[in-house]
């Protein structure tokens, strides 16, 4: 018999990778548990590989395989996905970049929870109509945009970091009209307003979930957007550590 308990500071639905990131920790506490003397058994990328099994092949959601290889591995990462496989370059970040993004990044819940694996089949059933042609170059602005944001982040080019994601938010936009919501666009509004150099909507977005906002540097005011509607700001941070498991 085994008994767990789950806690975190960000609530179920947010488009952070949280149901990603409980079945990261509980298979690889579990796998450990069994072979408390094999520390392979808890081993990133297999780990994630289960993950990533457990939502799509036990529970029936749609889910792509990035959350679960950024829970298990942790940091900031490049991703390159040939689905369902994924090879991660962990990004190396100047010490004065890391210390602005911890400073000035800002993810707020917009409230309540999204859907992500519905509209997940919706994009996806939209893209196999148009054909693998035009499917390819709507996705083609997001693969190039993490590349490019990817470098931004290593030359410690905040700015530009910024407009990176600014524009990968209008092209998850132009996949569904319902990828970025009502709410999203008001907080969207909101940091605008506040000068902000760039935001995203996370996860599949939809008509709640959350959106991490790029403060300008001089300025955060998170205030603002703690104002929102049934808004809240979550205590985030950036974590180097994925996956760890320690033995009582």
């Amino acid at each position: 018999d085994v008994d767990v308990h789950v806690d975190a500071p960000v609530p179920p639905g947010s488009g952070l990778g949280t149901s990603a990131s409980v079945a990261v920790a509980l298979i690889g506490a579990l796998r450990r548990a069994a072979s408390p003397s094999d520390l392979g058994a808890a081993e990133p990328a297999r780990v994630a590989g289960l993950a990533h099994g457990l939502e799509v092949e036990q529970l029936g959601w749609q889910s792509g395989v990035q959350d679960q290889a950024l829970a298990a591995r942790g940091g900031a990462l490049l991703l390159d996905v040939r689905y369902p496989h994924v090879a991660a370059r962990r990004l190396a970040l100047p010490a004065r970049t890391r210390a602005e993004l911890d400073a000035c990044l800002l993810t707020v819940y917009l409230g309540r929870p999204h859907r992500s694996s519905e509209l997940h089949a919706e994009v996806i059933r939209a893209l196999e109509r148009v054909g693998p042609a035009r499917a390819s170059a709507r996705l083609a602005p997001l693969e190039d945009g993490a590349r490019r944001a990817a470098a931004q982040l290593e030359a410690g080019d905040l700015d530009g970091w910024g407009a990176t994601l600014r524009d990968a938010t209008d092209a998850i936009g132009g996949l569904h009209p319902d990828l970025v919501g009502r709410s999203a666009r008001a907080a969207i509004d909101v940091a605008r307003a506040l000068g902000a150099r760039g935001w995203k909507v996370n996860g599949a977005g939809g008509d709640g979930g959350s959106v991490t906002v790029l403060a300008p540097q001089e300025a955060p005011a998170p205030d603002a957007l703690g104002r929102l509607p049934g808004a809240r700001l979550l205590p985030l941070g950036l974590a180097d550590d994925g996956l760890v498991c320690r033995l009582a």
